[in-house]
């Protein structure tokens, strides 16, 4: 079988859901994974090669590294949605995993300007908790974008302006955020990441990092909408798997057939039903040679990109691509 079959799922609460927890748990024990919280112009992103273990119990899950840490808390999760996407070059697509909420549960503050929220309490490592946490204001609804300090002369230059739009006007207290480099703090209704090596004005780190773009602030977009998210929900983590046509750092490799077939027991497990059927209705047709005339286009928008992903990843799969190449030339088309 080159596709897994998908089978039923199970929507209850995380912290009822031992399936849902040994998703997480298994994601958690796969190196290849990395993990994001934020949307479109505020995110921040933790993957990290030398991360150990942090202080679990049976409600939550942590990963600490000198460069930041992750922490999530099991009982915030209601649903996993695993999804497949197209990306920007032709041949690829893109894969992830949604960990949602309902809306009324995940909903943040959306503060738009700057707030001092006291010592950091909820820090993932305890020598943390008594640094002061601020956030910066940039009014996603689902997660918060927060800078955290010990720091005498920068906790006096935050005070200062408390209360006005920081981010969206390029305030130059960002500056000064940028110089001194305290750790950023991005949390959801059901975890957090931390960052805590410098900001790199140059170029994007290795490792745990933060991406602030006042300029896309303003979409107030939480996610990409091809996403099959339902619309009472919020994404509280995003988990990315191995790519298998695209190392850690973005180059491009040989398709890894194992990670492929990692991800497609996950999707089979927590993809959207639509989407699996539309994809194995195109890879069945390729498998019976049918004609692509012959072939009844999908009517949704989820469908047609159940459709191209499936060609993109048979050319990798079947030992002869070639029945798959009319195929792609008539969605090229």
């Amino acid at each position: 079988m080159l596709f897994c079959k998908r089978r039923p799922r199970d929507m209850n609460d995380a912290s009822m859901n031992p399936d849902l927890a040994t998703l997480l748990r298994n994601c958690r024990a796969d190196p290849g994974y990395a993990y994001s919280i934020g949307g479109y112009g505020a995110l921040a992103e933790f993957h990290d090669d030398t991360a150990r273990v942090g202080a679990d119990d049976d409600t939550t899950l942590s990963l600490v590294s000198s460069r930041g840490a992750l922490r999530i808390e099991l009982g915030g999760i209601t649903l996993a949605r695993a999804w497949e996407c197209l990306s920007a070059r032709a041949e690829r697509w893109q894969c992830g995993i949604g960990l949602l909420a309902p809306r009324s549960r995940a909903a943040r503050a959306a503060r738009r300007v700057l707030a001092e929220l006291g010592p950091d309490r909820e820090a993932v490592q305890a020598h943390h908790r008594g640094e002061l946490l601020f956030d910066l204001g940039v009014g996603l609804p689902h997660a918060d974008f927060c800078i955290r300090t010990g720091d005498a002369a920068l906790i006096g230059l935050l005070r200062t302006s408390l209360g006005e739009r920081v981010v969206e006007t390029g305030h130059a207290l960002l500056e000064a955020i940028i110089e001194a480099a305290p750790h950023r703090v991005v949390r959801s209704s059901a975890a957090r990441i931390e960052v805590y090596q410098r900001i790199d004005r140059r170029r994007t780190p290795d490792g745990p990092h933060t991406h602030l773009l006042p300029d896309l602030l303003g979409r107030r977009q939480v996610h990409d909408a091809a996403l099959p998210y339902p619309g009472d929900c919020l994404p509280v983590l995003t988990l990315h798997p191995e790519n298998p046509l695209v190392d850690a750092t973005g180059r491009e490799r040989p398709f890894a057939r194992d990670a492929w077939q990692r991800f497609e027991a996950v999707l089979a497990r927590y993809g959207d039903p639509h989407y699996l059927a539309e994809k194995q209705r195109q890879v069945d047709a390729v498998a019976r040679r049918t004609a692509p005339a012959d072939y009844a286009p999908p009517r949704t928008r989820l469908g047609r990109v159940a459709r191209r992903v499936a060609l993109r990843q048979l050319v990798h799969v079947l030992p002869d691509p070639a029945p798959c190449r009319p195929w792609l030339e008539q969605v090229r088309a």
